[in-house]
């Protein structure tokens, strides 16, 4: 497995994060704004333009995602475990 220089708990956090806003506010808000926009409009090109906007807004915010590390990890090889030196006596 390859080293990355991020500590576990701020992936969690960011993790969290992630499933909070994209998975759980996504879900809840995503048929309720729909149904407003097709009930103020009475047509689903309002619906459909929000979710072509919603889906440029992803795709930018993916642009930002930094994969160098991800990338370079990728290519060194793995290396063994380091063993704790014998000790006196023992």
């Amino acid at each position: 497995m390859a080293q990355t220089e991020t500590a576990p708990s701020t992936i969690a956090i960011v993790d969290a994060h992630h499933h909070f806003w994209a998975g759980s506010c996504g879900g809840i808000l995503i048929p309720i704004v729909t149904g407003m926009l097709l009930q103020a409009t009475g047509s689903f090109d309002a619906v459909i333009t929000f979710f072509s906007a919603c889906a440029l807004v992803y795709v930018i915010a993916t642009l930002f995602i930094e994969l160098r590390h991800t990338r370079q990890a990728a290519r060194e090889p793995e290396r063994p475990p380091r063993r704790a030196p014998p000790q006196n006596g023992v």
